[in-house]
């Protein structure tokens, strides 16, 4: 505390001043923080993807499954991917709240060698996208998430 005693006298000697040069700091350190972005770590492409769709509320264990079936199968029918591997409904543990209308799928891609000419990820997930919303018509509305590992 002694060490700030100084500081503390000098800003109640000018407190107009000190709040002049709050102000100014604030303002230069504006700029920066504004070019700063909102992501700290970059996109990683690691060559697999998680893909979450997530399906109306009310979905029966039978027909969780069949969605799930058909969509390991769309997936696996993309010349890039490598291999699939989905899953719904949930661990018995606190830490893993997904609903079975949840579907959790690892996608592992080829290496980027074997893909199709010009294809790029942002253009494979597009594919997919359209694939997939295309197909499941009749189940309602969907969410897409992708994790990129």
């Amino acid at each position: 505390i002694a060490g700030y005693r100084p500081l503390i006298n000098l800003i109640l000697k000018a407190p107009k001043s000190a709040i002049l040069i709050t102000l100014i700091i604030v303002l230069i350190s504006y700029w920066p923080l504004a070019h700063l972005g909102t992501e700290f770590m970059p996109e990683l492409d690691e060559g697999t993807w998680m893909y979450m769709p997530t399906m109306l509320p009310g979905l029966s264990i039978g027909k969780a499954r069949q969605i799930l079936q058909q969509t390991d199968k769309l997936i696996k029918s993309v010349p890039e991917v490598k291999t699939v591997y989905g899953k719904i409904g949930r661990a018995q543990t606190a830490t893993d709240p997904a609903p079975l209308t949840m579907i959790e799928t690892v996608i592992q891609f080829k290496p980027k060698s074997e893909w199709r000419k010009g294809m790029t990820a942002a253009k494979l997930k597009a594919e997919h996208n359209h694939a997939y919303f295309n197909s499941h018509t009749r189940q309602g509305n969907k969410t897409n998430t992708y994790c990129y590992r």
